[in-house]
C-alpha cells in the first residue's frame, strides 16, 4: 500500500473526476483507524461477484436494472483535513439525473396497504419497503458530509463512491453482509429497529429470526455453521436487534452463487424471498438503484469485506435523495413504520452540509 495522501478538498476532487468521467472509491471499515480508497478511468461491469479480483466492489439491488461495478487495483490511504472554507459541490455539475419517485405520506400509506393485503393472504411473512426522502438543495458539501460521518459514526461502515453510470453515493451502513477471510464466512442477521425510548416487540423479534433462519438455511451447505444468539446494538441514532453467523468454506465452495443465494436477505428484500421480491417490485415506485445492494474491497488483504448498502444517499439534479425503508409484517402499524424511516434517514441529515 502506497503512503497516505491527503485531500483538502473532496468537493475539487469529486469536480476534477466527474469532468473527466473517472470513478472513484473510499471507504473506512467499522472501528477502523484509516480510510482507504482508489480511483480509476471508469468503473469495470462484472456479470457476476469474482472473489478472484482486488479492488472495490458496488453491487446493486436488483442486477437485472443496474451493473455490478468494479474499481481494480490496490487500496491507498487517504487523509482528509478538516476544511472549513471549501466551496460546496452543485448538484447541478455533480449529477443530471432527477430522483426518480419520492413518496409522500399518503402514497406510503396506500402501500402500506398493499403490503397488508398480501400478509393477510398468508403467503408472505416479511417484505421491506422503501423510500427516497428527497432534501430540497442546490448543493451539497460532500467533504464536510464524508469527514463528520467518519467522526460521528466510528461504528459504521462508511463510503463516498462515483461513477457516471451510478452516480455519487455516500453512507454509513450498520450492516455487514458479507466478511470472508481464511476460509471463514462471516456475516449479520440484523433487523428490527428502535429508538432509546422503545422497547423491544413481538414484531421486531420476529423480524430478525425470520433473517437469522433465511440465513443459516441458506449456508447448510458450508461447514461447522455458528449463530450467535440475538444481541441488542446501536447504530446512529437507532437500535437493532443482531445475531453474528460464522461458517467455514473450503475450494469447492462456489462463493458467486453463494452470494446470488443470499442476496438479497430478508433484511432487504423479504421471505419468503421470490414473492416477497415480486411484492417489493409491483408496489415500489422509486428505482433503488445501488441502495439495499452491496459494496466494499475485496480480497484487500487476503479478505473481503461486504456491507449491505444501507443509510445512504445518492446526489440527484433535483436533491439529495435519501434511501431508506423497513420491514413490514402483519403486525406492523403503519405510523410507527413511517416514523423509523424518518428515523433511519436522520442518519445523514445529521451531518449533510
Amino acid at each position: 500500500m502506497s503512503k497516505n495522501k491527503t485531500i483538502a478538498s473532496l468537493n475539487d476532487f469529486c469536480r476534477k473526476r466527474m469532468l473527466l468521467g473517472k470513478s472513484f472509491a473510499f471507504y473506512r471499515l467499522p472501528h477502523g483507524a484509516e480510510v482507504l480508497g482508489l480511483e480509476a478511468d471508469a468503473s469495470a461491469v462484472l456479470k457476476n461477484f469474482d472473489p478472484e479480483l482486488k479492488g472495490f466492489l458496488f453491487h446493486p439491488y436488483d442486477t437485472k436494472k443496474q451493473n455490478i461495478e468494479f474499481i481494480a487495483g490496490a487500496m491507498q490511504s487517504f487523509h482528509f483535513e478538516e476544511n472549513q472554507h471549501d466551496t460546496p459541490l452543485s448538484l447541478g455539475e455533480s449529477s443530471s439525473e432527477k430522483a426518480s419517485f419520492v413518496t409522500s405520506r399518503e402514497e406510503y400509506q396506500e402501500q402500506f396497504n398493499h403490503y397488508q393485503q398480501a400478509f393477510s393472504k398468508g403467503e408472505i411473512k416479511k417484505a421491506i419497503l422503501s423510500r427516497i426522502k428527497l432534501l430540497d438543495c442546490d448543493s451539497i458539501d460532500v467533504h464536510s458530509t464524508f469527514v463528520n460521518l467518519l467522526k460521528n459514526y466510528p461504528e459504521a461502515y462508511i463510503y463516498c463512491y462515483y461513477s457516471i453510470s451510478a452516480g455519487l453515493w455516500v453512507g454509513a451502513s450498520p450492516e455487514k453482509f458479507l466478511y470472508l477471510h481464511d476460509n471463514t464466512l462471516e456475516t449479520t442477521a440484523l433487523a428490527g429497529t428502535k429508538t432509546e425510548e422503545e422497547s423491544w416487540g413481538s414484531k421486531e423479534e420476529e423480524e430478525q429470526a425470520i433473517v437469522t433462519q433465511f440465513i443459516e438455511d441458506s449456508l447448510c451447505d458450508l461447514h461447522n455453521v455458528e449463530v450467535s444468539a440475538p444481541e441488542t446494538i446501536k447504530a446512529g441514532n437507532l437500535y437493532h436487534i443482531k445475531a453474528n453467523i460464522k461458517a467455514e468454506y473450503d475450494s469447492t465452495t462456489d462463493l458467486s452463487s453463494l452470494i446470488h443465494k443470499l442476496h438479497p436477505t430478508p433484511a432487504v428484500g423479504g421471505y419468503p424471498k421470490e414473492a416477497a421480491l415480486r411484492l417489493i417490485a409491483s408496489t415500489e415506485k422509486h428505482e433503488r438503484s445501488y441502495y439495499s445492494g452491496f459494496a466494499g474491497p475485496v480480497n484487500g488483504d487476503d479478505s473481503t469485506h461486504l456491507f449491505v448498502n444501507l443509510r445512504c444517499a445518492r446526489i440527484f439534479k433535483n436533491g439529495v435523495g435519501l434511501f431508506v425503508g423497513g420491514g413490514l409484517t402483519a403486525a406492523s402499524n403503519a405510523e410507527k413504520e413511517w416514523k423509523e424511516t424518518e428515523n433511519k434517514a436522520k442518519t445523514l441529515m445529521a451531518v449533510l452540509r
